[in-house]
């Protein structure tokens, strides 16, 4: 006993930084979002863990659940959302009302000036370290490049600014709060529905206009570089394809989803791994004939393009 308890304090004394992670969900996404926070455990053992789940009307049980995936250097903690406040929003395919909470977070999360946002839809595989290390002294995020965005001026960004990626953000939540930019970005949502086709992600974009620190490609390894590998440059390619071999997080952003039972995903084994829940199976001929299809067609062009 006595060895396991000195060999407590030193891994306490060890432990010394801090990461703060959030994750916006509700009950269709609370499985994906478990497995997110196993995989974060994981591959971050020398860090202490507090996340934040923030939930749309979470079940009780799955309230009670989140206790059970605590240790001693993970805590994680519920927060409730006011659906009221996005429920004029449009949702579409698998997006709900969940993916407007990611504009509250600066509020409801008062008494945290950092945070690593996640989405749920994707899996961690490496040390967070670098990422949440990232100087945000001037900037309200770090995040990753969301390519072939052309429609800066729909949402009123200017020509030359970037794009990013909204499902994975480290933000600077003090910069949220003294510039107002989930205010704004609220505003975009009601003032210009029609103009937000990606969302939150579009709302985000228009209130940050470019203002962001680009992180590496493997820090929100996207499905659609994949996807839409013929079209990048040369030199985007080899970057994909460095990044492909180790990622930090991937993030499995098309329809095809990995707790699918035809997700073609070349990666989808990565979240598996943290995954407990039954797979999803077509519910018809009709539509397990176009999974398979599909599922076929897409693995022909990984094996073609990227030769994965």
């Amino acid at each position: 006993m006595v060895v396991v308890s000195i060999s407590k304090v030193c891994l306490k004394m060890i432990k010394v930084l801090k990461m703060i992670i959030s994750l916006c969900i509700d009950d269709n996404y609370f499985e994906q979002a478990c497995a997110v926070i196993r995989s974060i455990e994981h591959h971050n053992k020398n860090i202490w863990l507090k996340v934040y789940v923030i939930g749309l009307n979470l079940s009780h049980e799955n309230i009670a659940k989140l206790v059970t995936i605590n240790t001693e250097f993970l805590e994680i903690k519920h927060v409730s959302a006011d659906i009221n406040a996005f429920q004029s929003f449009a949702v579409d395919g698998h997006l709900s009302h969940a993916t407007y909470i990611k504009l509250a977070i600066p509020a409801l999360l008062e008494s945290e000036s950092k945070v690593l946002y996640l989405d749920a839809d994707l899996i961690v595989t490496g040390s967070l370290q670098n990422i949440w290390l990232t100087d945000l002294t001037d900037q309200p995020l770090a995040g990753v490049i969301n390519p072939f965005f052309e429609r800066n001026a729909a949402i009123f960004m200017k020509a030359e600014s970037n794009y990013f990626n909204a499902g994975v953000m480290l933000l600077n939540l003090d910069y949220f709060r003294q510039y107002k930019i989930a205010e704004k970005a609220y505003d975009f949502m009601l003032n210009h529905k029609e103009r937000a086709v990606f969302h939150d992600q579009d709302a985000l974009n228009h209130a940050i206009d470019g203002n962001w620190f680009e992180l590496g490609l493997e820090c929100n390894f996207q499905t659609f570089f994949l996807r839409k590998f013929h079209r990048f440059s040369a030199d985007m390619k080899n970057k994909i394809l460095k990044a492909a071999k180790s990622p930090t997080i991937i993030h499995f952003s098309s329809g095809m989803k990995p707790w699918e039972q035809f997700d073609p995903h070349p990666l989808k084994s990565r979240f598996l791994q943290f995954y407990n829940a039954k797979k999803k199976t077509p519910q018809s001929t009709k539509e397990y004939l176009h999974n398979l299809l599909r599922f076929l067609y897409v693995k022909s062009y990984y094996f073609w393009h990227v030769k994965l």
